[in-house]
């Protein structure tokens, strides 16, 4: 699918496969970031005085207290220290402290944190891992913790077929033939349990089936035309842009799918979303005749 953009820099129109483009060029996303950045800064910019013209400017950060480069020359070139501020060999008006890890020296600014301690991440870090393994039960349990997360997990798939809370949080929207037959199986099988868009794992192999009903170990299976390619209705070499294959690929998917199934001891019925739409009566009787029989 095809969108028509303007792009948020140069107000040309263009064509993007994406909804969320908003320049038509890696140029033109690179300049419009610097003017953002330009336009953010002026935003967040205070009022400030040059040590040298005693001027008001407007800047975001201090930096060096001059309001332009001009003034910063002219104020090292009456103190006589012109040569060392070009040649970036000024005093430094930091410390030196010694690192509380690896004890090497480092030096420290003033607009560092005044509590620094270490003298890299890395040396905090390496500072800190004892110190939190010492009393952490995820650390120091680790076996126990192990257990712990594998029965939950066999807990998880035992009642909702997902391995873990995440993925039974995640939204799965239902087609509106789906909820039609949900609500029939709950209406009129109440003494079964109905699951829908359930997750079901063996031997590294994990597929969710649309409806289930545990007890009697039955699947139902709603294809759509478009996302299974109805064999009625589309080619072998049809491509499917959504699934990004084309018919024989999902039909042979669909197919293992099935078999991978069935060898579990599970009765797959498969239904065409074609035949729902033209006579849901039949399809409905179909699947009554597989719960009764």
């Amino acid at each position: 699918m095809k969108y028509i953009k303007v792009c948020n820099f140069c107000s040309v129109e263009f064509q993007s496969d994406n909804h969320s483009t908003k320049s038509c060029s890696n140029e033109c996303r690179r300049k419009f970031r610097l003017q953002y950045k330009k336009i953010l800064n002026e935003k967040k910019a205070i009022e400030r005085i040059c040590k040298f013209c005693n001027k008001p400017y407007f800047r975001k950060d201090e930096r060096n207290g001059f309001c332009t480069r001009s003034c910063a020359s002219n104020f090292y070139i009456k103190n006589g220290t012109y040569d060392k501020w070009r040649l970036r060999t000024n005093e430094k008006n930091g410390i030196i402290k010694n690192c509380e890890y690896c004890q090497k020296e480092f030096y420290y600014t003033e607009g560092r944190r005044k509590d620094a301690k270490f003298c890299s991440v890395k040396c905090k870090i390496d500072n800190s891992k004892g110190k939190i393994s010492k009393n952490n039960p995820f650390i120091t349990n680790k076996d126990k913790n192990k257990a712990w997360r594998q029965k939950a997990r066999r807990t998880m798939m035992k009642k909702y077929g997902v391995s873990n809370a995440w993925m039974l949080a995640k939204h799965h929207s239902l087609s509106k033939p789906q909820k039609e037959i949900l609500e029939h199986l709950k209406h009129h099988y109440k003494d079964y349990t109905v699951f829908s868009d359930f997750g079901i794992e063996k031997s590294h192999k994990k597929y969710k089936v649309d409806f289930l009903i545990k007890e009697i170990n039955l699947i139902i299976e709603f294809n759509g035309t478009y996302w299974h390619c109805d064999p009625r209705f589309y080619e072998k070499n049809y491509f499917n842009q959504k699934k990004k294959l084309n018919a024989q690929q999902i039909w042979n998917y669909d197919n293992e799918r099935k078999t991978f199934l069935e060898g579990l001891g599970y009765k797959v019925v498969i239904v065409w979303e074609h035949d729902y739409k033209t006579n849901n009566k039949q399809v409905l009787n179909i699947i009554k005749e597989c719960i009764d029989g």
